[in-house]
Parts: C-alpha cells; structure tokens; sequence
C-alpha cells in the first residue's frame, strides 16, 4: 500500500507539473513601433493564426527598433536608438510583457541591431553612430549590467548576429538614408572573457548599405541584406569564423530588402523589401554549396512595405512587420506558413494592426 500511495502521490506531482508546463507553454511574435514608443504582443495559435495578447507596452523607452529574445524566453530586449538605451522586458503568462527595470545607457550612439549569446551570457549592441558594439553581460534575472564598447571595424554599424556555437559575432555595415554608404561585414572572434577581438582589419565589402544578418542554425552559412543594391549577399563560414562568398552571390532581391531570415534547418532563406509600393517578401531555396535560388511565386505580398522578419523554432512559420497595402498604410504584423518547396501562404487573421506606428530595423521577434 506504502508504494501505491507513494506512486499515486508522484503521479499528482508530475500531473501537476505538466499541467503548468501546457499552461504556460506558448508562441509569441512581438513587434517594436518606433514612433508610437511601443511593443505590441500577438500570440500564435493553430496554422500560425494571430491573435492579440495585450495592448501595446509603452513607457519601457524611446524609439524602439531591434528586439531580440533571450534563448531561456523568459526576457525580451529592444534598443531605444533615439535614447541610447536598451530596455528590458519581463515575458509572463500567455507571453504578456512588462518593463523589467530601468533604461541601460549602451556606451555607445544609436543602438541599432541585436544578438543575444547562444548561452545567454551576453547581449550584443551594434551602436550606428559611433562605430562600435557594446556587450552586456546578461545577469541571472535577465537585466542587462553595464556593457564593454568595442570598435566594430567599420563605419555605420547595424545589423549584429552570432555563430550558433557562440564564438565569433558577425557586424554589417552601411546606412542605406540620405546618402548611399557602401555596405560592409566585419567578422569578431568571441574571447572567454566576453570580449570581442577583430579577425580582420579589412572589412568585405557587400554591394550598398548592409542590413540584417541570418545564420541557419547549422552555422554553415551567412546571409546578409545590402538594402541599396537590392541584393543578399551569401558567404560560407569556415572553421575559424572567416567567410568565403558562396557561388553566384550576390542574389537579387529587388524591393530594399532590410530584413532577413533563415530557416532552422537551413534549407530557405527569406528577405523582406521594405521599399514602399516596391517591397514584398524575396523567398530562396539554399543548395548545398549555399547558393539562393527564388522559390515558387516569390516575391510574396508584392508591393507592401516589409521590414522586420522572423521565423518560428520549428521552421514551419514567418512573420513580417511593415505596412498594409490600404491607403491609409496601417502599420501591421503579416504572418505565413512555410510549404515543402518554401513557398508562403498567408495564416489565418493576417495581417493585425500593431496598434503602434513605424515598426524598424529588426523589429519582429518569436518566442
């Protein structure tokens, strides 16, 4: 009897736990909108449906763009680049968000794009203006402590990503407004300290003003938007973090193409042009040398201003933030379900205003 009420009494336990494991369990894409000062939370249901989660979140900063997840889900962190601050968020039940203390300054000028360490020790900063990245060390809390500045090897920092085995961060370059800057990657190797050494002091050079950056999860590959040449540029990743240009790169990509974004398995890649009236979403199929070929019907929502991008753990679905094509150009979140040849087709509910205006550089991210 002693163990059938001991077995009974661990089931309850484990029932319990699992219960709140489904409670809590849950998928959540945020949009940041840099001229209402705000994030609004949608929640992803059956075939990638959206639904609202909450009002937008205001009062956490000024001007939010980037927006990155830590890889725990349990802390969102926006750059306030007119403020130069990061804020941090608290993601709660249902994938509610909720300020998480107080505005970091960065070190540095107009924090731009985002990257959080694999392990989650760190957050990286590419600061536009003053040609740097800042590195936080992430606390157990999830708040950021105050970051380390490093020269990024180049002018106009923006888009940031890092290596899936955490060692080396790779830094675009290259403002795409008022005048055309000439587009350019740095690759810095990751030190045990969290510091960040320059591989190479001659930056590579990618057509006109770098954007966002996409690495598979596989970490064979790199892809990054120059949003003036209308063109993804790809690039092998070699074993000590250098890059080699893929065959055929670069890849067109008409529309301004600002955001992109990768499968987990590596198979497609996706870029978002957010060029009004000339946008919409590029799709490619990657072979195994890492060569981008246009998937069926690309480009998707043709004519609509996309900008933010971001695809779900599984590989399954994309959401975009940009424009609706009504006349009154409603800022929206979009979202589509991948097919077997990479194809999109629009979920159910797509798109949702965001309730705020402006969404930016890097401005959708998935829990």
């Amino acid at each position: 009897m002693e163990v059938s009420a001991t077995s009974a009494a661990g089931r309850s336990v484990v029932a319990h736990i699992f219960s709140e494991f489904e409670e809590n369990r849950f998928h959540t894409a945020y949009v940041t909108n840099s001229e209402s000062n705000s994030v609004s939370a949608f929640g992803i249901g059956d075939r990638g449906a959206l639904s609202v989660v909450q009002d937008p979140v205001v009062g956490c900063g000024d001007d939010p763009r980037a927006i990155v997840a830590a890889p725990d889900g349990r802390t969102v962190y926006v750059s306030d680049t007119g403020a130069n601050h990061i804020s941090a968020y608290r993601v709660g039940t249902g994938g509610t968000l909720s300020c998480l203390g107080t505005q970091i300054p960065t070190g540095g000028d107009d924090p731009f794009g985002l990257a959080v360490a694999p392990d989650g020790r760190w957050l990286y900063v590419a600061d536009i203006a003053s040609n740097a990245v800042s590195v936080f060390t992430l606390r157990p809390d999830g708040i950021p402590a105050m970051p380390k500045v490093y020269a990024s090897g180049a002018t106009s920092p923006r888009g940031i990503a890092v290596h899936p085995d955490g060692r080396f961060v790779y830094v675009s370059h290259g403002r795409p407004m008022p005048d055309t800057e000439p587009g350019r990657l740095t690759v810095l190797a990751v030190q045990q300290d969290g510091s960040l050494r320059l591989l190479s002091r001659k930056p590579i050079e990618i057509g006109l003003s770098g954007a966002m950056i996409a690495i598979p999860r596989n970490g064979r590959f790199l892809y990054v938007g120059a949003q003036r040449s209308d063109e993804i540029h790809g690039f092998r990743i070699e074993s000590d973090g250098t890059l080699t240009p893929v065959p055929h790169s670069p890849f067109r990509a008409p529309g301004f193409p600002e955001g992109v974004a990768a499968t987990p398995d590596g198979r497609f890649v996706y870029a978002a042009g957010q060029k009004d009236g000339a946008g919409g979403i590029h799709g490619f199929a990657v072979d195994r040398y890492g060569s981008l070929t246009p998937v069926p019907h690309s480009p998707f929502k043709p004519g609509t201003s996309q900008v933010g991008i971001a695809i779900t753990s599984d590989g399954r679905h994309l959401y975009t933030s940009g424009d609706d094509s009504t006349p009154t150009a409603e800022s929206s979140i979009y979202g589509f379900a991948i097919d077997q040849s990479g194809a999109l087709h629009e979920v159910p509910h797509s798109p949702l205003a965001t309730g705020g205006d402006a969404p930016a550089f890097q401005s959708v991210a998935i829990i």
